[in-house]
Order: structure tokens, then sequence, then C-alpha cells
């Protein structure tokens, strides 16, 4: 879920409506409590937000499996 929410608990309150539709709520990452809010950089598509992006998979992917 990408956020752009200038607010903390405006992202918050979004992300807890997501996750309580039915659909969202029966999917495998969500019921593992593997969501995580991500920045708007991973839409944008360039060679900067790409390292963004590669921090995030590594923190995300290889950080918490240690």
């Amino acid at each position: 879920m990408t956020s752009n929410f200038s607010q903390p608990d405006d992202a918050k309150l979004t992300f807890q409506q997501l996750m309580a539709q039915p659909v969202w709520s029966k999917t495998q990452c969500s019921t593992a409590r593997k969501v995580h809010v991500v920045g708007q950089y991973w839409l944008i598509g360039n060679y900067l937000s790409a390292n963004q992006v590669l921090d995030d998979l590594f923190k995300y992917l290889v950080e918490n499996k240690s």
C-alpha cells in the first residue's frame, strides 16, 4: 500500500479501512500480517526511486528473516 498522507494518523486510518474490507482481509499476506506501508516512490519509476524500493525490499524480506 502506498501512502501520500501529510499526517500519519490519516495513513493509519486508511490502512485500517483497507484491512477491514472483506476481500482484502482474506488474502494470505493480510492474515499473516505481512502488509507494509511504503512511500509513493514505489509508483514513480526512476533510478532514484529504484534504490528506495530496493531498500524496502531488503528491509521487509531479508532483515525480517533473521
